[in-house]
Formats: structure tokens, sequence, C-alpha cells
């Protein structure tokens, strides 16, 4: 609801979840949320201080204050509205300090710089009014116009530190096609304030526009490792070789010809032609000490000779230089560092790594088996932990590799269970419910877990006394109903939903599957008492009464269910049953 933007539906949703017994700090900070968009600013800052606070003391979250950065960025764009800004930018400062380039921080810094545009608002409104016209002549003299405007605002701007004149005069130029001019302009405005991100976007802009041949030569060049045959591999490296040396043309300021040197390395490299790439990479940082990409490149040819200090330093500073590179360049070369036993080099790497990437599971199972290199049994268990939060059924298979404590795993043991619950492999999560059982986990999630993949597996006599004894549970709100996407039998070809179910519809549909209708009806009425609209019961219902023989009653089960979510495959087929028609919907 939020996202979509209904804020009064979405508050209603939040306040449900807590009514409910939820108390998880991501809800608070989506109600925050929705209080901010509603303008209720002062309710708005109460929900992120008390996101904060629960995050605090949610077992396993103590550390991670990382995940505040929503809630401090929260509190900036409150204070932004509210035309607090020193309050503002020292919130979002904060978010930043939590999570290095949180996005929402950013913008909201950008969103304050935003405002010293003022001194140039005639020129941008001239700008856009260059829009509203029908011809490119005289668009082209709106954008000359507005250009005359920023630039009688320089020295004024200059006198004040303040970029946005030069910024503006480097975005008019950009629109009369004069890239050079608007070069100079970011680059003057930059001078002036490194952080002015709109003058960054429109360097990188200006810097960019026309390297048509630079950029398919790069693209022929990397996908060259996806090409088996040697030689239409060698005929593609060739094709880009050659692209690059004519990219050096089409590339007109010689500062930024590095980016050709930088090319025809990382074709050296795909070559294997190690030592040609390094020289290549190296002459390119000795002209440009922020190519991030020849840091890397430094980085995968030391790898590929198995130097791997020299790789970890190397792609350390890469990361550093542009820590947005993906997932994956963390984790290539750390891989290798961690199974050469270069566990400080791996570390280093990895603790960055996890500032940008915080829900990388790679990551922190990676930083997990570094830990435990550097003999700090404490620090990878709460990694392995936190590995298997984030992704469950991934790290499954890979964690019991790591030997750490059983007593120690609960948090991994419980996220694990229901991970591989939901990926159907119910056999595995079985196995994780009771090591987390064995071993202390009091948590009766646990426990209904475990009878729901009993159910699933066929074992009804061991499901059925678990899941009565959740019920009790359920109706207190300790227990909420689980909400699963979930393979729809019979359907061809096979087809999935979502449904919302608990331990009582569960019941049930196990009861139906006994043929005890009589109880089966008892558990889907009592469901239905409790939640009128829950289609999985009112779908239940009506295959209990088709077998039954009573297709009146069933029909109107399954309408009931078709209203509430009219292309349900489970309630098509049995309206289809109850009625004797063909009905996709």
């Amino acid at each position: 609801m939020y996202y979509i933007g209904k804020f009064d539906d979405a508050e209603k949703r939040f306040k449900k979840y807590f009514d409910n017994g939820g108390n998880y700090y991501v809800a608070y900070n989506g109600l925050g949320l929705t209080k901010l968009y509603q303008k209720n600013y002062s309710e708005s800052e109460e929900y992120f201080n008390k996101a904060m606070e629960v995050r605090k003391s949610t077992e396993g979250l103590e550390e991670l204050e990382y995940l505040d950065a929503e809630a401090y960025s929260g509190l900036g764009w409150a204070k932004y509205n509210q035309d607090k800004f020193k309050d503002a930018k020292k919130y979002f400062d904060t978010a930043l300090e939590k999570w290095p380039y949180y996005i929402k921080a950013t913008s909201g810094l950008s969103t304050l710089q935003y405002r010293k545009r003022d001194i140039v608002e005639e020129g941008w409104k001239i700008y856009y009014e260059a829009f509203k016209e029908k011809t490119a002549e005289d668009a082209k003299a709106k954008y000359k116009e507005a250009l005359d405007s920023c630039s009688a605002k320089l020295a004024e701007a200059e006198k004040s530190k303040n970029p946005a004149a030069q910024d503006c005069v480097g975005w008019m130029n950009l629109a009369l096609e004069k890239s050079g001019d608007a070069k100079k302009a970011f680059e003057a405005a930059l001078k002036i304030d490194k952080t002015f991100w709109y003058s960054s976007s429109g360097l990188i802009q200006a810097k960019r526009s026309g390297y048509t041949l630079y950029n398919k030569a790069f693209y022929l060049a990397n996908s060259s490792l996806y090409i088996e045959d040697d030689a239409k591999r060698e005929e593609q490296l060739s094709k880009a070789s050659e692209l690059f040396k004519k990219s050096r043309d089409e590339i007109k300021e010689e500062d930024w010809k590095w980016l050709v040197d930088d090319g025809e390395a990382w074709v050296a490299y795909y070559r294997k032609d190690y030592d040609t790439a390094k020289k290549g990479f190296e002459t390119v940082i000795k002209k440009q000490e922020k190519a991030y990409l020849s840091f890397r490149g430094l980085s995968y040819v030391a790898a590929a000779q198995e130097k791997w200090e020299d790789s970890g330093k190397n792609l350390y500073k890469s990361l550093t230089l542009a820590p947005y590179q993906g997932v994956g360049i963390y984790t290539f070369v750390t891989t290798k560092l961690v199974e050469n036993e270069k566990f400080e080099n791996a570390k280093e790497i990895l603790e960055f790594g996890e500032k940008v990437y915080p829900y990388s599971g790679d990551i922190q199972y990676l930083l997990a088996k570094t830990y435990l290199g550097l003999e700090d049994k404490e620090k990878a268990t709460k990694k392995a932990v936190i590995a298997a939060a984030l992704a469950p059924a991934y790290i499954d298979p890979v964690y019991d590799d790591l030997g750490i404590d059983e007593t120690k795993s609960l948090g991994a043991y419980y996220s694990m269970g229901w991970g591989t619950y939901f990926a159907k492999n119910n056999e595995q999560a079985i196995k994780r419910f009771d090591q987390y059982l064995k071993n202390g986990g009091e948590a009766k999630n646990a426990e209904r877990g475990r009878a729901f993949a009993l159910f699933r597996l066929g074992k009804d006599d061991e499901a059925k006394p678990i899941l009565e004894s959740m019920i009790k549970l359920e109706d207190e709100k300790k227990l909420l109903a689980i909400t699963e996407v979930v393979p729809i039998p019979g359907t061809d070809p096979p087809r999935q939903w979502t449904v919302v179910y608990d331990s009582r519809s569960t019941l049930g549909w196990l009861h139906y599957r006994n043929e005890e209708y009589d109880k089966a009806t008892q558990y889907f009425t009592e469901t239905l008492d409790k939640y009128p609209f829950l289609i999985d019961a009112l779908t239940g219902m009506g295959y209990v009464k088709l077998k039954q023989n009573d297709n009146k009653a069933a029909e109107k089960f399954f309408v009931d269910a078709l209203k509430l979510s009219p292309y349900y495959p489970d309630a098509i087929a049995g309206y289809n049953k109850a009625t004797g028609k063909k009905s996709d919907s």
C-alpha cells in the first residue's frame, strides 16, 4: 500500500500488524515513512526513534547499527520538511556514518544541495520553457538565454562559495551539445563543492557523451568470457582491440584517453597475457589515480598469478574508489584469498563490503570463514548466523562446513528451518527445526514450522498434536498466520499462488485428506469465524462439501473464494466440479 501511494491504507495495515502482536523494526520504519508522506512529521519521528529502539533490543540485531540508516534518513527528511535544515543534515550525515552511500541519505543531502540552486532559479525557469517550444531552433534560443542568465550569476555565486551557477552553466552547455564547455563548468563547480551531486552526474554525462566505439569495445571484451571456443573468443577480442584503437580518436579530451589504455589492458587480461595487462593497468593509474577499473584489473592479474596480497590490496583500492561494483566483485577474489589463508586481506575487503551490501549472505558467509581463519570464533559465529538469516536456503548446504558450535547456532537453525520449508525442502526443514529445539531453542514458531513440514510430508499423526497445541497461541496473537507462495495441485501447466494459512486451516486440510470431513468442517469453520476472508479455508470448505455431495453449498464457498481472488486456480477447479461448468475465472 505504501509503495503504491495509498498511505491511509498503509497506516491501517501497519497498525493492524502491531495490534496482532508484531514488533519488528522494519514495520516501525514503514509507519514512520507513511506518516512522513502524510505530513505528520512529529509522529513520523516517534516511529523512526521506536524503530531504532526495537532494533537494538532484537536478538541477533543488537550490534547491526547500519540498520538504523533508514530511521536516521527518515528523521532527516522529517526535519527537512519542517525547514530545520541543520538538523536534517545532521541526521543524513549520521545515516551515512552507519551505512556509507545509503541512497535515502545521499538523496537527502543532494536535496539540501538543491536549495543552493535558488541563485539561478531564473535560468532554470527559462531552461524548462524550452520544452514548450515547437521547433529545435526556438528551443536552442531558450537554452542560450538560460545560459546567459546563469552566467550572469557566476561572480555572485563564487563569492558565496556556491557551485550552483557553474553547475547551471554546465547543464545549459550540455543542452546546447557543447560537452567540452559543460565539462569545464562541472569541474569548476566541483572545485567549489566536491559533494555537489548534480555536477558529479553532469560531469559523467559530459565525459561519456559520444563514446560509442569505446562502450561497444568494452562490451565485446567482457562478453568474450562466455565464449568457450578459443578461436571464436580470440576473434571477438581482436574486434574489441580494433574498436578500442578507433575510440582513441573518438575521445577528444586528452586527459580521458586513459579509458582506451584501460580497455586495451583488459583485452590483454582476457587473453591471459598477464604481463602486458599489468603494465597497461599500471600505466593508466599513473595518469589517473582514480581509475578504479585499472585497480580491479591489477587485482585480477595478481590473483591469476597467485600473488594474493597484491590482489587483495588492489581490489580494496578499486572498491573504495567505486563501492557499488556488485557483490560478485567483492566475493570473486576474496573467495580465493580465504582459500589461500590470506585472511587479513579478505577481512579488509569484506568488512568494507558488508557496509555497502549489508544484505549479502555471500559476504557474511565469507566473513564467517575469514574470522574462523583468524581464530575469532565469536565474530565468526555472529556472521554465520547473519548469513543464514539473510539467505537461509542458499546457506543451508554449506553452513555445517563452518563447524559452528550447535548451541550458538540457534538463530541459524531457526532461519534455515523456515528457509528450507519455504523452499519446499521439508525433510531438511525438519532437520533444522530439530537441531534448533534439541539445542535449547524455545520459539513455538519453530515447533509449528516443524508441524507444517511434517504435514507436507504426509506424516499426519506426528503433525496433528503439534498443530492442535498451536491454536491457542495463534488465538492469543503470539503466532501469526503464514503467507506463502505455493504450487496449486492439479494445474496444467503448473501454477503457483499466494495463500494465507494457520494451524486451524492446516488441520482442516489434514482431516480432509484423511476423509474425516466432520472434523475438517469444524476446523475450516473455526478458521472462517476468525478470518472470514481466508481463501484457503473457503476453498477447503468447498472441497469438503463436494465430498459430502452438497454441490450447491460447495458452489457457494468457491464463489466466495473467487470473489476475493477471481483467478485462484484451486477455487476455479472446485467451482467447475461443483457446477459441471468449464470456467477460467
